[in-house]
């Protein structure tokens, strides 16, 4: 009785298998071993994804850490840029003024005259 009910599981899960393995249940000799050969086979392919996909992940973290110091540089050199901008523009208002204070020196030295 027991090794009939085992055998009975073994069935069910042998059927199982050639729903779930893609391709299995198109097999032209169903045998057990060919199933389990290609339960095999398909395993090894998720192993071998999921090593390929474990190294683009840790790319894409390198990439992430990379573009993260980036946009820290970017945002730098926006506030250097701003900076510079507001200097400059301070200086050609001095540079304006200073040169409108000699200019009206010059005059009043010309109306003195």
């Amino acid at each position: 009785y027991q090794r009939r009910v085992r055998g009975d599981g073994l069935k069910s899960a042998l059927e199982t298998l050639k729903k779930t393995i893609p391709g299995c249940s198109i097999l032209s000799d169903q045998s057990q071993q060919n199933i389990l050969l290609k339960a095999y086979q398909f395993v090894c392919e998720l192993i071998r994804k999921q090593q390929s996909n474990k190294v683009v992940i840790e790319e894409l973290q390198h990439i992430r850490e990379k573009n993260n110091i980036l946009q820290s540089e970017i945002e730098y050199f926006k506030e250097e840029c701003k900076k510079l901008t507001s200097l400059s523009m301070n200086s050609n208002i001095v540079s304006s003024s200073t040169h409108h204070h000699h200019q009206m020196q010059k005059d009043r030295h010309l109306v003195n005259s």
